[in-house]
């Protein structure tokens, strides 16, 4: 068989230009970025523009043209770039669906934004950041029961995530079931454990170990919602805070007294059966702090997410590392079910 060499030559030449152009986009889209970091958007889009005009379809500059539009408040030309490196099948297009996505969030149209991250879940899989972005849309749509599997999802894809836990904690605050939000919370302070945010977060879980119930957490139409065995955590928590006046634990600490709550807590919802849910929650959280409580790192685990608010457990946490570092690697070795995709 001949080949012409006529055609070879003319493949290598195309090898040539299309390297010859890569190399200098990537000069220009450096020197976009330089004047992007540096809050010159102006000049950055006339960088941008030089490198779409090269290659139309480049993703990431179709990616960063679309940033630095935002940034001047064009949504519509960010819109359109955005949706242009949301193609690209590279991380750059994960990147550009989650922007894409968040412009139209922000904008209002909440329910088009859960479109769009569908969309990417189709086609990228279970990215969690995904997920998380689809949670906080479908939270805006007032969509809560998508929002809830949204951050399951997103914890399920990636444990460490401590936006994902905080954003269910949060979600679960707002629907008054706030036994549930305890498991979130709690897990955010084991992975954020000092911090502004951590105060923050602290606080919540502090007003639920310590404040009595609001009467919307235990009215008839919030009950109803719940189920049986989330029904009866919410008694007990009540329960068990309004019990921390009792004479009984007066000599106890605080960390002991919170430690104490959170035992028969986790310890209930641990030893029941949630026929009706195959969530994050019956797979992971129930059944992960439920082994905690049959260890001795229960008191251990309360002055840890508690050290970014309370001196004491600030001061505990430095004088035993040692015992830390052995919570951790025990946690480490717990087992539990395969979190629910």
């Amino acid at each position: 068989m001949k080949i012409s060499l006529l055609f070879i030559g003319c493949l290598f030449s195309v090898q040539l230009f299309s390297q010859s152009q890569d190399s200098a986009i990537s000069e220009i889209l450096s020197e976009g970025a330089k004047n992007y970091e540096a809050g010159r958007f102006d000049l950055a889009l006339v960088e941008y523009n030089r490198a779409l005009s090269i290659n139309p379809k480049h993703a990431l500059a179709n990616y960063e043209i679309a940033v630095s539009y935002y940034a001047v408040g064009n949504d519509a030309k960010a819109l359109k770039h955005a949706k242009i490196a949301s193609k690209d099948d590279s991380e750059i297009g994960i990147e550009a669906t989650i922007l894409r996505g968040g412009i139209l969030d922000l904008s209002g149209d909440s329910k088009k934004a859960m479109k769009c991250f569908q969309s990417g879940l189709k086609r990228f899989g279970d990215y969690y950041l995904l997920w998380y972005h689809y949670g906080i849309s479908a939270t805006n749509a007032e969509k809560m029961d998508e929002a809830s599997k949204a951050f399951q999802q997103a914890v399920g894809a990636k444990l460490d995530h401590s936006e994902s836990h905080f954003a269910l904690a949060r979600l679960m605050l707002t629907q008054q079931r706030l036994a549930e939000a305890i498991y979130p919370l709690v897990f955010y302070l084991m992975l954020q454990p000092k911090g502004e945010k951590s105060v923050a977060v602290y606080n919540s879980l502090n007003k639920l170990l310590m404040e009595p119930l609001p009467e919307a957490a235990l009215s008839k139409e919030s009950m109803k919602s719940k189920g049986f065995n989330i029904q009866t955590a919410e008694l007990l928590l009540a329960a068990f805070v309004e019990a921390r006046t009792l004479e009984a634990y007066a000599p106890k600490s605080k960390a002991e007294i919170d430690a104490q709550i959170l035992s028969k807590m986790f310890t209930y919802l641990g030893n029941t059966s949630i026929k009706h849910r195959n969530d994050f929650y019956t797979s992971y959280y129930i059944p992960f702090f439920a082994q905690i409580t049959s260890s001795e790192y229960t008191l251990p685990l309360v002055h840890y997410v508690s050290q970014s608010a309370e001196n004491e457990s600030s001061d505990w946490v430095n004088e035993n590392a040692d015992l830390v570092e052995k919570m951790f690697n025990f946690l480490d070795e717990i087992e539990t079910n395969e979190p629910v995709k």
